[in-house]
């Protein structure tokens, strides 16, 4: 529903995903950085 505590169980939902994302990113953007220098 549109209930607060729904909202914010939403939200963590989302942030766990995008830090899931960044987490599984990161070592690419890493590597990235190591060849350009």
């Amino acid at each position: 529903g549109h209930a607060p505590a729904d909202a914010v169980r939403r939200a963590h939902k989302v942030a766990a995903a995008v830090v899931q994302v960044r987490g599984a990113l990161a070592p690419f953007a890493t590597l990235r950085a190591a060849f350009d220098s």
